[in-house]
């Protein structure tokens, strides 16, 4: 079971899992995408929060497979909080992603609920 913290550290630009220097603000980044990927229908009913690296990618996806991408939508949303592209093309490009994963989880919260 893969930690989010951890995973999120390496993805959003491969922080080291020892290096924890930036772990606070990086979990509150993580809590605030939470909270709209619950608001888009996505992830348990409660809501999700993490305190640290403890907490699962299955925890939050509950086993959905449909939702594995959700990590990617992390990353982008996460990174454009933490460590912005400098160069507006790769900032463009980021939202664009972002704006396109976020229609695929819509649609995959819509088709569990379906189910």
């Amino acid at each position: 079971m893969e930690s989010i913290l951890t995973s999120s550290k390496r993805l959003i630009g491969g922080i080291p899992e020892e290096e924890d220097h930036f772990d606070p603000e990086i979990i509150t980044y993580i809590n605030s995408v939470f909270v709209g990927l619950r608001q888009m229908g996505v992830g348990p009913v409660e809501g999700f929060r993490i305190e640290g690296e403890d907490a699962t990618w299955d925890e939050f996806t509950e086993g959905n497979t449909r939702l594995e991408f959700v990590r990617d939508y992390m990353a982008a949303k996460v990174r454009l909080k933490f460590d912005p592209p400098d160069r507006s093309v790769i900032m463009e490009a980021l939202k664009s992603n972002i704006a396109e994963l976020e229609f695929r989880l819509a649609v995959a919260a819509d088709e569990s609920e379906s189910d």
